[in-house]
């Protein structure tokens, strides 16, 4: 399962958020993220995301890992996973450098499954430390569909207070 804890204070409102993480990006930063896409293709799930996706253990996804620029700085790195067969891994290969929010926010059959799970990366520099995310499981109605997106909020964001 995934590293469940209690986050600090200061990230409530990013996990929390109900609404399009890009749009919210942009009126905090003040300017309109940018889709960098770091790796898109084949992957293997960690036992947690195999838990929540309800696939086995070895079972190879679909992921597509972005980094969202703004204003020269990096707010935030997004990875989002879906079974291979799912036709979901087609939404994705077609998203190019869109955001995933704009198919999720402009299509009323999709909807959480379940509230978000504060997730927490521990980075290989002690420099960097600990980044706070989020994980969020969507499925899309009356059609087969389901994508696990995982959100890591960095410091260009972080270092800023929501109004």
């Amino acid at each position: 399962m995934a590293d469940l804890w209690t986050i600090p204070k200061r990230y409530d409102h990013w996990v929390g958020l109900r609404s399009s993480m890009t749009r919210e990006i942009e009126r905090v930063m003040g300017d309109a993220p940018r889709v960098h896409r770091l790796y898109e293709g084949p992957d293997e799930l960690s036992p947690w995301e195999a838990e929540i996706l309800e696939l086995p253990r070895r079972s190879r996804v679909y992921a597509r890992e972005i980094a969202l620029v703004t204003s020269g700085e990096t707010a935030m790195l997004a990875r989002s996973l879906t079974a291979l067969d799912d036709p979901v891994a087609g939404v994705l290969r077609r998203l190019h450098r869109a955001p995933l929010a704009e198919v999720l926010f402009s299509d009323a059959r999709w909807h959480r499954a379940a509230e978000p799970i504060p997730l927490r990366w521990r980075t290989a520099s002690p420099r960097d430390g600990m980044f706070v995310g989020r994980a969020c499981l969507w499925h899309r109605e009356r059609a087969r569909g389901r994508v696990l997106v995982e959100e890591y909020f960095l410091p260009p964001l972080t270092a800023r207070r929501p109004a």
